[in-house]
């Protein structure tokens, strides 16, 4: 038995700012009401989603902007991970990692945990953007894997 989806709404996330564009590159759902957006600018934002009950064309979802912070990585927004009530982003190739309040938007803080390294033919160390975290089930640690191929392991306290 195949299900058939019909579209419903289509919704404009991108927003222009200045000279440019700013594109989602990464999303997702935190709960069934919560779409968490971050773009190729930097940016992370917060999405209500509301359903309202048409009776002739039935649910009908609108999104509405909570939280909208500008700017927060240095290039795009590569990764979004929920962990409980904190969302972790990072993006750009700063290296760090930034915490989120789900409930409130507010940033609690960030983990410069990727600071950069020298590579041949390079003057200065290179920083690279953080693409994947895992969590630890046994221990509760946080495991960061960079671009540039290295491995961090942090302790939640």
């Amino acid at each position: 038995d195949q299900q058939k989806f019909r579209h419903i709404k289509m919704f404009n996330s991108s927003t222009q700012r200045g000279t440019g564009y700013h594109l989602v590159t990464k999303a997702m759902f935190v709960n069934t009401n919560l779409l968490i957006t971050g773009t190729n600018n930097g940016d992370v934002r917060f999405w209500q989603l509301q359903c309202t009950d048409d009776p002739d064309k039935g649910p009908l979802p609108n999104l509405t902007l909570r939280y909208d912070m500008m700017g927060i990585h240095n290039g795009a927004v590569e990764l979004l991970m929920n962990v409980g009530d904190i969302l972790l982003s990072s993006g750009g190739n700063e290296g760090t990692i930034v915490g989120w309040d789900i409930s409130t938007g507010l940033r609690l803080g960030s983990i410069r945990c990727h600071p950069g390294r020298a590579l041949d033919g390079v003057s200065g160390n290179v920083c690279s953007c953080v693409v994947d975290l895992l969590m630890s089930g046994k221990d509760g640690s946080l495991i960061s894997l960079c671009r540039d191929g290295s491995l961090k392991q942090f302790k939640m306290m």
